[in-house]
C-alpha cells in the first residue's frame, strides 16, 4: 500500500490562490491608532487562506485542507461571513489570544490580489493520514456540491 506522502491524487477543483499578507498589512495601516500600535497579523496556518468558488459561494482553505466552519460555512456576497483571529507579531514569541478579529465575507476575498491558481490535489500538502483525510472530505464535498448545483439547473432546465 503506497504512503499517504506517494498517493496519486486526483480533482477537478481549482482553489484561487490570494495575497492575503497584502490585505493584513493594509488592514492593519487603516487601524493601527485603533490597535494603538501592536503589530498584528494573521497566526502561521491562517497565512495561507485561499478560496475555492462553488456556485452556493466561497470556501476557504489551507494547505491542510482546513477552514474556518468547515464544509458548512460557504461565504457568501449577503449572508455568511467568517472572523479570522489576528494575533500581535512579536519576535520569538507568539500571543495565545487574537489581538482583534476581522469579519470577512466573499467579496472581500473576491477583491484580494490573485496570485494563481493551483489544483486542489497539489495544493493541500502531502504528509500523513490525516491530511489525505481532509483532502478527500474536502474534494468529495466541493466536487459534489458543484455538480450537485449543475444537476439542479440541468434539472430545472427540462
Amino acid at each position: 500500500m503506497p504512503s499517504a506522502r506517494n498517493r496519486i491524487r486526483q480533482s477537478s477543483i481549482t482553489v484561487h490562490v490570494v495575497d492575503m499578507e497584502k490585505a493584513m498589512k493594509e488592514f492593519y495601516e487603516k487601524n493601527k491608532e485603533s490597535l494603538g500600535g501592536r503589530t498584528v497579523g494573521l497566526d502561521t496556518n491562517s497565512s495561507k487562506w485561499d478560496y475555492v468558488e462553488t456556485p452556493r459561494g466561497l470556501y476557504l482553505l489551507d494547505h491542510e485542507a482546513c477552514g474556518p466552519g468547515g464544509c458548512e460555512a460557504a461565504l457568501t456576497d449577503s449572508g455568511n461571513k467568517v472572523e479570522l483571529p489576528l494575533y500581535r507579531n512579536m519576535e520569538g514569541s507568539f500571543d495565545m489570544m487574537s489581538t482583534v478579529a476581522i469579519s470577512i465575507n466573499a467579496d472581500f476575498v473576491r477583491g484580494l490580489d490573485k496570485i494563481g491558481e493551483e489544483n486542489l490535489a497539489d495544493f493541500v500538502r502531502k504528509w500523513n493520514s490525516r491530511l489525505e483525510s481532509n483532502f478527500d472530505n474536502w474534494n468529495r464535498h466541493l466536487e459534489a456540491e458543484i455538480d450537485g448545483v449543475q444537476d439542479e439547473r440541468t434539472s430545472q432546465a427540462q
